[in-house]
């Protein structure tokens, strides 16, 4: 099976954190025996990437056959519908249907423009999958297919031991912050305000 991914997001030496999951994803994949290429574009900083996107998967499929193109993120199913040769597979991961939100809390008018085209690229597409539970109530007829964790590299062991190796304090109570506080649509704002609540009445919060 020849499978090609188009993404708006993958680990490049500029954003070499940019959607890190989605290589793990085409990694597992080629274990597995399947044959994947990668089509990857900045779709952050401009709509246009969008579209030079679609120009360069049509005429990839001139020189290629795929069996099929799986297009991580809603806007994506725009440039994978740039053609009708090859079934798509359109994967939804959260702020494509549930919006963006902005410095004030509120979700932005950009975002909810977002929402309604990723929501109508759905239609058109072969298969939607959602990565998360909270997304189903947002899209109808989904199959959720959780984003992959490496257990060779995530796997539990005993708190001391991390403590200790991390260099952390064994007292403490350490909240942790999974993603990028400079990302507005994590809201770290909420958790470090609902952070220094709970630290008014217990400073061993940290």
């Amino acid at each position: 099976m020849r499978v090609l991914v188009l993404t708006a997001m993958y680990p490049s030496p500029e954003r070499p954190a940019a959607g890190t999951f989605v290589q793990e994803q085409v990694e597992s994949l080629i274990k597995a025996g399947i044959e994947v290429e990668v089509l990857a574009f900045d779709g952050a900083h401009s709509f246009m990437n969008y579209l030079r996107a679609g120009f360069q998967l049509r005429e990839r499929l001139k020189t290629g056959k795929y069996d099929l193109i799986h297009a991580h993120y809603g806007l994506v199913g725009l440039p994978a519908r740039m053609q009708f040769r090859c079934p798509v597979v359109l994967t939804y991961h959260g702020s494509d249907i549930l919006g963006e939100v902005g410095p004030d809390g509120r979700y932005t008018f950009s975002g909810r423009l977002k929402v309604l085209l990723s929501k109508a690229l759905g239609f058109v597409v072969t298969k939607r999958i959602i990565v998360a539970e909270v997304l189903r109530t947002r899209l109808w007829s989904a199959t959720m297919i959780p984003m992959g964790v490496d257990m060779d590299l995530f796997k539990p062991r005993p708190q001391a031991d991390t403590r200790l190796t991390l260099g952390l304090d064994t007292k403490r109570k350490y909240v942790l912050f999974v993603a990028n506080p400079g990302n507005r649509r994590k809201q770290f704002n909420v958790a470090k305000a609902a952070v220094e609540i709970v630290a008014a009445t217990d400073s061993s919060v940290e």
